[in-house]
């Protein structure tokens, strides 16, 4: 029946083309985005495909960030820039597309460390990052060299230039939340979360402007403890967005009781433990590297 429908569907030799046809103008926002890794990655995503990505400012989680064999690893700031660069795996959500491991089996048979899956590939940029580092150079540079080198047109920036890991205090004493998640695989029992070195953290550059200059703030759907709880923890972040919270908006990434992706607090407990376990294929040497799946 459709199809009949549009055969017999004439459309008059008069009619201007499409283009003659006054389109309603569509104002162009600023938005700033809070984000963490995975799970905010898709979000931001139909956002740089919609809209004019250079009006795109995303302030990002580096709570996750560790040290493994000398080199600075931001895990959620590659997430999102491999994402919005199209060359993320897309499977994993993290990590580069036909990634291979060659150098962390060469580590391992060295006695290193292999419960950290860093590809050959993805270990370029952690490199480049920790010899700018070396360099006197900031993370927000390091960050800033590394999306443009990739082609991302929108801003991508740390919540702070200093570090901030997140500690979760357990059972068997304080673990790196990377550790707890993908070395530990969240078996110790959670007794808190903190983030360490605040009293001397702050924004970085741009970051608090970000926030001020904004036609609208979103919230992107990652985890709220260890994912958003970071960036809101950075002194004057909080405050800034309590400023300008009638253009705040949030995606909860938790329905039905059940993140989107990645680990959920489970609300019965008074300090959530960050759970469930991730898949068997996270980022643990045993299988493909698990990420904070925030």
């Amino acid at each position: 029946m459709l199809r009949r429908y549009l055969a017999q569907s004439v459309i008059p030799a008069a009619s201007p083309p499409a283009s003659e046809f006054p389109m309603p103008s569509i104002p162009k926002l600023k938005i700033t985005a809070f984000a963490g890794g995975v799970g905010a990655s898709k979000l931001l995503l139909g956002l740089y495909e919609v809209m004019d990505p250079t009006l795109l400012t995303i302030i990002v989680n580096t709570g996750d960030d560790i040290v493994l064999h000398g080199l600075k690893i931001s895990p959620d700031l590659d997430i999102v820039t491999y994402t919005l660069a199209g060359v993320v795996d897309p499977k994993k959500g993290w990590g580069l597309r036909a990634e291979t491991f060659h150098a962390l089996k060469h580590l391992a048979a060295y006695g290193r460390p292999n419960w950290f899956n860093l590809g050959d590939r993805d270990l370029a940029t952690h490199i480049h990052r920790t010899a700018m580092l070396a360099e006197n150079r900031t993370l927000s540079q390091a960050a800033d060299s590394i999306r443009i080198a990739l082609g991302v047109k929108s801003r991508i920036l740390p919540m702070s230039n200093d570090p901030v890991p997140t500690m979760i205090d357990s059972n068997e004493g304080p673990l790196h939340f990377q550790e707890y998640l993908v070395k530990r695989r969240t078996e110790p029992v959670v007794r808190g979360i903190r983030f360490a070195n605040l009293e001397s953290a702050q924004p970085a550059p741009g970051v608090l402007e970000a926030i001020r200059d904004a036609d609208r703030i979103l919230i992107c759907p990652s985890n709220p403890l260890i994912s958003i709880g970071p960036i809101l923890a950075v002194p004057q972040i909080r405050d800034r967005l309590r400023v300008h919270k009638d253009k705040v908006f949030a995606v909860c990434p938790i329905v039905g009781g059940k993140s989107l992706k990645g680990p959920s607090p489970a609300p019965s407990s008074s300090i959530p433990p960050i759970r469930p376990k991730p898949p068997r294929s996270p980022r643990s040497g045993q299988g493909s590297r698990s990420s904070r799946q925030s």
